[in-house]
Parts: C-alpha cells; structure tokens; sequence
C-alpha cells in the first residue's frame, strides 16, 4: 500500500496519506490534507510542503512527491508569505506573487481585495472621496495628505520629552515633543 507521511509543523507524530499509484502532485496532497483534517475549505491560509529530510520546499504545485517520502507540512497565513512591493505611485509591482496564486485559495479563481472594486459605501479613509482603496489612492506620496497623528503624552513625565518640531506628542500650547534619548 503506497502512502505519504506527513505532518504538521507543531505536530509530533507523522500521518500517513494513502495514495493511489506512484506519486502525488504537491497540490494533490495539500488538497487532500485540508479534506483529511476538515480544515476550512475557504480559510486564509497557505499550506507549504517541506521534504522531512532535506528541509527544502516543494515551490512547483505540479511536482510529484513519491511514494513513502515524508513531509512537513506549515500552514501560514495568506499575507505573511511573500512581501508585497509596492512602487513610489503605489502599483503593485509584483502581482503574480504566489500568496495570491498558490493554496489556501485552491488555485480556484477567486479574486483578491485588491483586484476588486469597493462596494458603493465605501470612502477612502485617506482623502475621503469614494471610488478606489487606500491603496489606490490618488494621493499616496503627496506630503500635503501626510499627516502626522499626535497623540497626548499620557503618563511621561515632562522631564523625559525635549521640544522638536517633527516628534509625536502634542504638548499644551501646540508643542510637540519627543522622548530624550537616554544619556
């Protein structure tokens, strides 16, 4: 009987997986652990395979995994797995990146918050006109919509706060402070 063993990061002990025929596609076995473990078919999350015993990561959903080879499997949340990097006018420079592609969402088509539209009562929290996400916003990098919250120095003695013009504490009179640095 052909098996694959696997387990879950903080787990202790393998579970094995029977399969049918000599190998199993990464995508196949994600797929069957969420159905074996009745994890939530529409969660947030990623789950990345490991091999047990060189430690890499099966990256390409089609590679076969072999029979009786041992796994490690992580599940992540969506966001955390790869960085988004955003240019100076705000684009996404890399959309094809595989938080968006690989499972957790099943590869199964569905769209991403940031390729949909807002829905009609949504107003950006930013220059508060309705119509586009924050990030998305006409006004990203412009200094005039950079505002600085200042916040009061609730419990911070006035002997630990210099005067500085680009601190974070509003002091009475329209001050604002920073903390000293220690000496």
């Amino acid at each position: 009987m052909a098996a694959v063993h696997y387990k879950f990061k903080s787990s202790k002990d393998y579970k094995s997986l029977v399969i049918e025929g000599p190998s199993i596609s990464v995508a196949d076995l994600k797929l069957t652990i969420v159905e074996s473990m009745h994890l939530k078919r529409r969660a947030n999350f990623i789950l990345l395979v490991f091999d047990a015993q060189t430690n890499e990561e099966y990256l390409d959903e089609a590679t076969l995994i072999p029979r009786d080879t041992s796994v490690i499997v992580h599940r992540v949340p969506r966001g955390l797995r790869m960085p988004i990097v955003i240019d100076r006018k705000g684009q996404i420079q890399d959309s094809s990146s595989r938080a968006y592609q690989c499972f957790g969402g099943f590869m199964d088509g569905r769209m991403s918050t940031r390729d949909q539209a807002p829905h009609a009562g949504y107003i950006c929290r930013r220059c508060n006109i309705p119509g586009h996400f924050i990030w998305d916003c006409p006004t990203n990098g412009d200094p005039n919509y950079d505002i600085k919250k200042l916040k009061p120095p609730t419990g911070i003695p006035k002997s630990m706060l210099m005067t500085t013009s680009n601190g974070s504490y509003a002091l009475t009179g329209g001050v604002v402070a920073a903390l000293k640095p220690d000496e």
